[in-house]
């Protein structure tokens, strides 16, 4: 891997910082056009010099060279790609860095087709059968993710991509590893910390919230988030903020999905989405299994009779089988329901007499010929044509029990989905677009451990601690902690900033000591013999001092008691009856 690289000029950027077409990256990749922004860097369509193969090139953004965070994790992201091999995962081709300013770039392989965000917006939900086969390839490539240990943290619509192969639902891809953590290996090599927080609030396990350690099973979670939005076309939960949505998949029940939605995907969704991680599927490849049973249970088998259908035999129609050779009631109507969810009928019909020229021609001309044949030949003849009527009942019957759902039913589902829920208008249906250019905060304090609290008082969490942001962000954060003095800071997060926060406590200068007598209600003075107040009490106390006091109270003789300043100091005295 080449370490030359080449950076244009400053004034060779545009305005949003993107490089123009005909830059060379690494020495080795030509940019051919812009496709679309993150929260870590810009994507390009580029060529390969080599191969002249057409791929794709992200490139680092310029203002994280100096953020030692954000270069560390692009350099994760091409790491944890690097070691994954599987068909439903982006294929890494390279990473590099430049040696003179260190701008870091990944080429991987170039994808013709839409992410699944860009589908639901543009084309709505998707079907109950191409939900499974797509939920199943992504399935497959976390099984292969978490079995070399890597935890994604951040599955979403925007990160699944789908490649049109042609065929109905295409080629699944899942992307950006960006804040995958690598939970197999040395703890130091380690980014993130138990304590911090990463990932996408609609998609993020309650765990995942918490700032708890991972595993595999919030990948699940979030797959079960991701199945959900495809076939609602919305998300499990909305707020008017990013901490309601993390509360609400704490604590609130998980949505129902839409009632055309087969309760076996039902089960699925369920289970991959339980509160405890402890009850989910135990790995993505059991979910992966699951998804594929559903799949192959749901599709249509070739060959089989897809409609509802009926079969008419008129026996009357055959010489010497009607009603005038007295072995058949006129009319008579024998009907075999299958009994499949689809309500395929098949009938046959026995009907009065019927000439037709050409009903000779369905017996041997041999049989047909004979005057003599005596009403026990008719008889064989009539049961052979009604066992012949029964062996195809029962061959229509033996391949539709191979379906759980026919076609017929799919096409009632697409119905479904497709019928307004309220009155129709030509106007199209207006959906808020899906934000991709995240970005993140991460906050630490020195020291660690304070208590992160927002401008309505809510308590976020504890430091370290970090949240993916959809939006820019202008708030009052409180900082507190035991033996410190509380901190305001005013934190401002532009669109797709990555940004660290770091706030130096300082200790407090006074402590609070709580003072009680026995019995209540004595008053308190200082030495020079300033009043403090009546027991029992807090009072502030110089930090690493003493405070002297004396408590006094009708019938008890005066007591005088010394403080010291220190954290959780607090004293209790008895007080002495007058003789």
């Amino acid at each position: 891997m080449s370490e030359a690289d080449f950076r244009p000029p400053r004034d060779m950027k545009d305005a949003a910082g993107r490089v123009p077409d005909g830059t060379i990256i690494g020495g080795k990749y030509e940019i051919l056009g812009y496709v679309a922004a993150g929260g870590m860097g810009f994507i390009y369509q580029s060529r390969d010099l080599t191969t002249n193969q057409v791929v794709a090139v992200k490139l680092m953004r310029e203002q994280l060279r100096r953020d030692q965070l954000a270069e560390k994790r692009f350099i994760r992201e091409a790491q944890t790609v690097s070691r994954l091999d599987h068909p439903n995962t982006i294929k890494l081709l390279d990473f590099g860095a430049n040696e003179a300013d260190g701008l870091l770039y990944i080429a991987m392989e170039w994808l013709e087709g839409m992410d699944l965000a860009e589908i639901l917006f543009t084309k709505g939900a998707l079907s109950v059968l191409e939900t499974g086969k797509v939920a199943t390839q992504v399935a497959q490539a976390l099984a292969e993710a978490h079995l070399k240990g890597i935890v994604h943290r951040d599955l979403k619509p925007e990160n699944i991509f789908i490649v049109d192969d042609g065929s109905d639902v295409g080629v699944v891809k899942v992307l950006d590893f960006g804040i995958a953590k690598i939970v197999i290996g040395p703890a130091e090599t380690q980014i993130t910390r138990i304590g911090m927080v990463c990932g996408t609030p609609e998609f993020m396990a309650p765990e995942q919230a918490r700032g708890e350690e991972l595993d595999g099973r919030a990948d699940i979670y979030a797959l079960g988030c991701v199945i959900y939005t495809i076939l609602a076309n919305q998300v499990p939960f909305t707020s008017d903020n990013p901490v309601g949505i993390v509360m609400k998949h704490q604590l609130e029940p998980f949505p129902e999905l839409p009632p055309h939605v087969p309760d076996s995907l039902k089960a699925i969704v369920a289970k991959a989405t339980q509160k405890a991680k402890k009850d989910r599927y135990k790995s993505a490849q059991l979910m992966a299994d699951a998804l594929e049973s559903f799949v192959r249970t749901h599709t249509p088998i070739k060959g089989v009779i897809e409609e509802a259908t009926v079969v008419d035999l008129r026996i009357s129609d055959l010489p010497g089988m009607g009603e005038d050779a007295g072995l058949l009631p006129s009319p008579s109507r024998i009907e075999l329901n299958s009994g499949i969810e689809s309500n395929v009928a098949v009938t046959a019909r026995m009907a009065a007499p019927k000439h037709v020229a050409s009903a000779t021609s369905m017996i041997p001309q041999t049989q047909a010929s004979k005057p003599g044949r005596t009403s026990r030949s008719k008889l064989y003849l009539l049961i052979a044509a009604i066992a012949a009527v029964i062996s195809l009942i029962l061959l229509l019957v033996l391949g539709l029990e191979l379906l759980n759902k026919p076609k017929l039913e799919a096409k009632d589902e697409t119905t479904a989905e497709t019928v307004p829920a309220g009155p129709t208008t030509d106007e199209p249906e207006v959906v808020d677009p899906i934000v991709t250019d995240l970005g993140s905060l991460s906050i630490e304090t020195v020291p660690a451990g304070a208590t992160i609290i927002d401008a309505n008082g809510l308590v976020l969490g504890t430091t370290p601690y970090e949240v993916t942001l959809d939006e820019a962000l202008d708030e009052v954060y409180t900082f507190t902690l035991e033996g410190y003095q509380p901190v305001k800071r005013v934190i401002q997060v532009a669109p797709g900033e990555m940004k660290l926060e770091t706030v130096a406590l300082v200790r407090k200068d006074t402590v609070s000591c709580l003072f009680e007598t026995v019995p209540p209600g004595a008053t308190l003075s200082g030495e020079e013999g300033n009043e403090l107040g009546v027991s029992p009490v807090e009072l502030e106390v110089p930090l690493r001092s003493e405070l002297k006091l004396i408590a006094t109270m009708e019938g008890y003789k005066p007591l005088r008691a010394k403080l010291i300043g220190r954290d959780n100091c607090s004293m209790k005295v008895s007080l002495r009856a007058e003789e």
